[in-house]
């Protein structure tokens, strides 16, 4: 995961400038993020962490898609783009199976 944060952070300086990924952006954005999760505390069950986990790859694939479609709207989608967005989509996408499976019920 680490390889496709530094990839993504390289790619978003290269094509939105430094600015994009300062630490006051990347905050909020993070707060907006963690709105949309539960509250944690030590009784927090293992369904209600799988649950809230796959919110979050939903709404990452959710914002990789309409990256992806703007770009492509805007015809700034590069091949290394495409392919970095493509490849995060595949990886998270199985996520959301397994997760899927996780949280199940019977």
């Amino acid at each position: 995961m680490a390889e496709q944060i530094d990839t993504l952070g390289e790619k978003i300086v290269g094509a939105f400038g430094d600015s994009a990924v300062s630490a006051k952006v990347i905050v909020n954005m993070m707060s907006e993020i963690l709105d949309k999760t539960s509250d944690m505390s030590d009784d927090t069950l293992g369904l209600e962490l799988a649950t809230d986990a796959l919110k979050l790859e939903n709404l990452f694939l959710e914002q990789t898609r309409g990256l992806y479609s703007s770009m492509k709207e805007e015809g700034s989608l590069s091949l290394g783009w495409d392919d970095m967005l493509m490849s995060l989509a595949n990886e998270h996408e199985s996520n959301v199976y397994l997760i899927g499976q996780r949280t199940k019920k019977a």
